[in-house]
């Protein structure tokens, strides 16, 4: 989970690992970035999250705007094929400090995944949309953002933040393991459930 916030007289960066901390602050004149009141955070920390997050910064061409700098992290390494696959992403954005009748009700965010040409069957992305939800338990809260990019090895998109609290982004909906827990439940009425083995 990390955040990056800015104010007129420091620039902070936090970022929280479960077992690490580290905070890194610079006076205003090691830097000359705009304000930025609104906090934002990244977190892949629930059922079928994967991302990780790089930075964050000012967009150069348009100052209102934040860009949020991403990697999507590799799956487990698979003795088999001798790689470690790499193209799902899900993550959860959190934001605060948008007030409705201050100067800045909303906040547009422009998403960026660094390393999508490095992705397993970096094909996919051409023409492809980014998934997001208010509700990640929600299965048919999910829509589609038809602004999705993919151009010089970069997958971008851009968000309207309107409110504080959490938005949800994936590559396609989460199938979360209740529900897969669900699924089994529902068809050990009908037939024998067994254990074939264990996924990795």
């Amino acid at each position: 989970l990390a955040f990056l916030g800015l104010s007129s007289s420091f620039l902070t960066a936090t970022s929280f690992h479960p077992s690490t901390q580290h905070r890194l602050a610079a006076s205003s004149s090691d830097t000359t970035e705009p304000t930025m009141p609104v906090k934002i955070s990244v977190s892949d920390t629930f059922d079928g999250g994967n991302i990780k997050f790089i930075r964050q910064r000012v967009n150069e061409n348009d100052s209102r705007v934040i860009d949020v700098i991403l990697h999507i992290k590799p799956d487990v390494y698979t003795e088999l094929e001798k790689i470690g696959h790499m193209q799902y992403f899900s993550f959860r954005v959190s934001i605060s400090g948008l007030e409705k009748d201050s100067f800045q009700p909303t906040q547009k965010v422009k998403y960026i995944l660094e390393n999508a040409e490095a992705v397993s069957y970096p094909d996919a992305w051409p023409r492809s949309t980014v998934c997001y939800s208010n509700n990640v338990e929600d299965v048919d809260s999910w829509k589609r953002n038809e602004d999705t990019f993919y151009m010089d090895g970069k997958l971008t998109w851009e968000h309207e933040h309107t409110k504080n609290g959490s938005v949800f982004f994936s590559y396609f909906p989460p199938y979360s393991y209740s529900r897969h827990l669900g699924l089994v439940s529902r068809c050990a009425e009908y037939a024998n459930v067994e254990s074939l083995g264990q996924s990795l």
